[in-house]
């Protein structure tokens, strides 16, 4: 290695002498690679010494030159591949892009000199957007018409043998390879619509006296089309966005306290005075916002379907739900209690029927959320600062109960034994979620 006083450095990494030698393994002659090592490169070779591996008893064969696959004169393949075992990505015929419409319109109150009062309505329509969260759907899932005849499931799809492609591959299952009996995942449609109405009313104090806060509150739907049946049927996929809350209520905080010296009580304190009881500030956001939506599902879907609409129909009645008290034995919190039958608010829509109650049209529990923050200024010198901070998550420890999250299958199902249990909160992505439970950070600034 060699340097200079300019900080440069050269390294040159030498060779390294290794004898190298490849021995002679144990392999036998039906190795998987039809391959039987017969020399070692450690013996001289100016000696001629190197003899054959006498255990090399296999012969190197020909490999079989592969086969083009036949070229279709008109240039079209089945659509699932000549074997029928492909799921190729389909789009229609003409490509539309997503469109958003929004429109809104707001009155605002002037107050006071500092607080304001303001009322809103926003709204925006998606046209061309997805069905359900992600770019593609299913375009061929089976109906759930003829299931109670006991028509087979491959016939009750809707491109069920739609498509017949003369096939003269050796890879080809038939002359005419018929398509398709099977789920086609990735169609990208881009052919669904989403809505979103909101009123927003939202108090507003600017800065003034050391106090300033936000009150904001938002009562909205947003309605969107889930994936599932969207093929078959819009309207049994239309329903609640899962990711909206109906009701956001939310209220931000911060103030300076008067105390100390300049302020308003204690303006004349001393030095050490004004060092126990100045220079405090205290910020606090609260959120309160409704549940987010769920689907409930019955016992008896598996002999009454089979195409993963698992509803129940409206009956009369109340089905109530709603958080409970934490069972500290069990370690869950009771949401409903499960019907003993399909009876009362729920009634069974029969064999080869789905049910009338709509996707996501129940409400999960509650979330309220509590984040603080105390903090205390020092003025050190003229030119130094320092500030001593406390921040707490979740102040009031308050569970945020993932029932719609953490609960599938039967967990929803309203007749099941054991179901309608919050079992886990929201996902927690601390620190600074307001899923998490409480947590409390302390930091020290330094300003010069």
């Amino acid at each position: 290695v060699f340097g200079s006083n300019f900080g440069h450095t050269v390294t040159q990494n030498l060779p390294v002498l290794v004898n190298q030698q490849l021995a002679a393994s144990n392999l036998f002659s039906s190795a998987s690679d039809n391959i039987v090592p017969v020399f070692t490169l450690g013996c001289p070779p100016a000696t001629g010494a190197c003899v054959p591996y006498a255990g090399a008893t296999s012969v190197l064969t020909t490999p079989t030159p592969y086969q083009f696959p036949t070229v279709f004169t008109n240039g079209e393949l089945p659509l699932e591949g000549p074997a029928n075992n492909v799921s190729p990505k389909v789009r229609p015929t003409k490509q539309v892009l997503p469109t958003l419409d929004a429109w809104n319109v707001t009155v605002q109150r002037q107050v006071t000199n500092s607080l304001s009062l303001e009322v809103a309505y926003i709204g925006n329509k998606g046209t061309h957007v997805f069905a359900g969260d992600s770019p593609s759907y299913n375009a061929n899932p089976p109906s759930v018409v003829g299931y109670a005849q006991g028509v087979p499931q491959a016939q009750r799809r809707p491109l069920y043998n739609k498509f017949a492609t003369p096939c003269a591959d050796v890879t080809c299952v038939a002359p005419v390879v018929l398509c398709c009996s099977s789920d086609i995942g990735n169609y990208l449609g881009n052919d669904a619509n989403s809505i979103y109405n909101a009123l927003q009313i939202k108090a507003e104090k600017r800065f003034s006296h050391g106090l300033q806060f936000l009150s904001h509150y938002t009562f909205s739907h947003a309605n969107k089309y889930d994936s599932n049946y969207y093929a078959i049927s819009h309207a049994i996929a239309y329903g609640p966005d899962d990711q909206s809350r109906n009701h956001v209520w939310v209220n931000n905080i911060v103030y300076d306290l008067p105390f100390g010296r300049g302020k308003s009580y204690a303006g004349n304190s001393g030095r050490v005075a004004d060092t126990l009881i100045g220079g405090w500030e205290i910020s606090d956001t609260m959120n309160w916002s409704s549940g987010l939506p769920w689907t409930p599902s019955t016992n008896e879907c598996s002999a009454e379907q089979d195409v993963g609409i698992c509803r129940p129909s409206r009956g009369t009645g109340t089905f109530h739900v709603g958080a409970g008290h934490f069972d500290p034995i069990n370690h869950d919190v009771p949401f409903f209690t499960p019907l003993t039958s399909l009876s009362g608010p729920f009634t069974d829509p029969g064999k080869g029927n789905l049910g009338n109650i709509g996707v996501f049209s129940f409400r999960g529990p509650r979330s309220f959320a509590d984040d603080a923050s105390v903090s205390k200024n020092f003025t050190l010198t003229e030119r130094v600062r320092m500030q001593f901070r406390a921040d707490f998550f979740n102040l009031f420890n308050h569970p945020v109960l993932g029932f719609n999250s953490n609960q599938s299958g039967s967990g929803q199902c309203i007749d099941c034994s054991g179901a309608g249990k919050i079992t886990g909160i929201e996902a927690d992505a601390s620190p600074g979620s307001t899923t998490g439970m409480r947590q409390i950070e302390f930091a020290l600034k330094l300003v010069f």
